[in-house]
């Protein structure tokens, strides 16, 4: 091997060794500890993941069923999974390995896998624009890292495994462009990337629609106008490619948006509920423990950690000093990098300007809020109101700032003396780290505190169970659906985004437990055994106050008593600091049956 050969082999080895380093500490613990833990909390959305996982595994290789329907779950209606939460592509190339390892493992291989794929991606997009290996790094740690994409590494696979291929969609588009010798085929990987970020989540319809209508258009329409016999066949490519990949989920999608009708839209309120207040661009990351009480107290988390959305002071200052500073590298990409950012920044305060969680209002008849683009785009548009998180269009965002970014700190460079760089390299990476700092991982759930006597209890019994677990408020949550793969039974509950509509008529009955009319409802549908959970320190009080009650009601018969099979012993002391593994709140399980 040549020496220039191995200066190339080292210089595309070691950007890969550095993201891999910064991905295995900022994942910590569960990049060391993928069989037993997982970020998230023991009722958060990690779970239902991992059951989506599960259960194609299940469906696949040992029921021999389709996946896209789901018979124990909200029995006895069923479940239709073909427009829920999770498409079904990622679960079913990935159930081989779940057949294999589990879903705990694969969750988090997935997990790790995709962050570096993103940040990976940024970083070739970052170089084909003319940055430097060390801009390229800091705009793919800021992408993989964003905040509110940390929020979706406790728990939301669907969201990282769609905008994973964001960056790979803008490389892709930008090459079309600057590769003319292979724009066909550089197309042809644009409608693939394109196609597997829906793939990956539904709402990437529309968050990645945002970022190449913005970005490609701007880029490829002036190209488009001077060549415009050369584009005709590369764009049908293109188009060819993500229809093939995305037409069949597109189709089986809507057939079932359809079957929902209007539960699979959003009211107006919700919206204004999850965009973004102008004040969380300017509080520090609320994941990052060094500012949890400045973040989280101080500036409260009035629409929950989808709200967590702060870019960064580094990553504005270095963006600013990209597009300060004329002959930066990239300059004939900031106009169309600013407008990236521009629009998905704009999108994402959603209908009405918000400060502290509230619409801003003018003194003006009464009181008029100030309207945004999204609500032209909500009143004109119905479709796109199943797009219920103008919020997470920050990752879009994240792209065009982290870019912009990555350029400033190239120009710092090449404008700076060489023996400045390496701490110019230092002063810029470590600023950002320090701002996407989430050591030591505050929240964090042990697989061993997840495991129940109950569900060994159900699995053995002879004959099939129809089940509900209350209280309804606790249990209607992801984990029900992972305690599921456990026990294998029929459930009239489970949890979703999209209720079916037979379990929304039938909840405010089953809320009034343990009233007879949640009693005789739970009849109706075919309930034969109700788990009735206590949480932890509770049970003296349950024992006297409750169970009485329970046991007056002659159509319910006390059969069991379970407990945790493996309680959480305290926690273990990490590289980072202190970390203790929450475990499912339910301490005591009783059974009941249901005459």
């Amino acid at each position: 091997m040549s020496a220039a050969t191995r200066r190339r082999w080292w210089g595309a080895v070691w950007p890969v060794g550095v993201l891999l380093l910064v991905t295995g500490w900022l994942l910590y613990p569960v990049s060391l500890h993928p069989r037993t833990l997982l970020l998230g909390r023991p009722f958060d959305d990690v779970f239902e993941s991992v059951w989506y996982l599960g259960w194609y595994a299940d469906a696949l290789f040992t029921r021999g069923v389709s996946p896209l329907f789901q018979p124990d779950i909200f029995y006895p209606d069923g479940w239709e999974l073909g427009f829920a939460v999770m498409p079904p592509l990622f679960p079913a190339l990935f159930a081989p390995v779940t057949a294999v390892f589990g879903p705990i493992t694969t969750y988090n291989l997935l997990l790790i896998g995709s962050t570096l794929l993103a940040a990976y991606g940024v970083y070739r997009w970052h170089r084909a624009m003319g940055g430097s290996r060390w801009g390229g790094l800091f705009a793919g740690l800021l992408f993989a890292f964003y905040p509110n994409r940390q929020t979706y590494q406790h728990g939301f696979l669907n969201f990282l495994l769609g905008s994973m291929w964001l960056p790979w969609l803008l490389l892709a588009l930008h090459q079309a462009v600057h590769v003319p010798r292979h724009r066909g085929r550089w197309l042809a990987l644009a409608g693939l990337f394109f196609g597997l970020s829906i793939a990956g989540a539904w709402q990437f319809v529309y968050i990645s629609s945002v970022a190449a209508g913005v970005y490609g258009g701007l880029l490829l329409l002036p190209a488009m106008w001077r060549e415009r016999g050369a584009w005709l066949r590369p764009l049908v490519v293109g188009g060819l490619v993500l229809l093939v990949v995305a037409g069949p989920l597109l189709a089986n999608g809507l057939l079932t948006r359809q079957r929902i009708g209007a539960s699979a839209d959003f009211p107006l309120h919700d919206l204004i509920g999850t965009s973004t207040s102008l004040e969380r661009f300017l509080v520090p990351s609320a994941w990052n423990p060094l500012f949890w009480e400045l973040a989280r107290d101080t500036f409260p988390l009035h629409d929950g950690e989808d709200s967590i959305v702060a870019f960064g002071f580094s990553t504005l200052l270095l963006a600013a000093a990209g597009l300060a500073w004329r002959g930066a590298p990239g300059q004939a990409h900031r106009r169309v990098l600013l407008a990236l950012a521009g629009a998905s920044l704009l999108l994402m305060l959603g209908p009405f300007v918000k400060w502290q969680g509230q619409p801003v209002t003018l003194p003006l008849a009464g009181g008029v809020r100030v309207p945004l683009p999204a609500l032209l785009i909500y009143d004109l548009a119905p479709p796109l109101r199943s797009f219920h998180h103008f919020g997470r269009l920050g990752m879009v965002a994240a792209l065009g700032l982290g870019a912009l970014a990555g350029l400033g700190l190239t120009m710092l460079l090449r404008r700076s003396r060489p023996r400045l760089r390496p701490f110019l390299v230092a002063a810029a990476l470590l600023a950002l780290l320090l701002e996407l700092n989430t050591q030591p991982q505050p929240q964090v759930t042990a697989a061993a505190g997840m495991v129940r006597q109950v569900d060994a209890w159900l699995a053995a019994q002879p004959e099939p169970r129809v089940i509900v677990e209350m209280p309804l408020w606790h249990t209607a949550k992801a984990q029900s659906l992972y305690y599921s793969l456990a026990h294998g039974q029929r459930m009239v509950h489970g949890y979703s985004i999209i209720w079916p509509a037979h379990f929304l008529a039938a909840r405010p009955a089953l809320e009034t437990w343990p009233a007879e009319t949640a009693v005789a409802e739970l009849a109706a549908l075919g309930v034969d055994t109700v788990l009735v959970h206590v949480f932890e320190g509770q049970e003296a009080d349950f024992v006297a106050q409750t169970l009485p009650v329970l046991e007056a009601n002659p159509r319910l018969e006390v059969v069991g008593r379970f407990e945790r099979a493996a309680p959480w012993e305290g926690g273990d002391t990490y590289l980072f600091g202190a970390i203790t593994p929450q475990v499912d709140p339910v301490a005591v399980t009783y059974v009941l049956a249901l005459r």
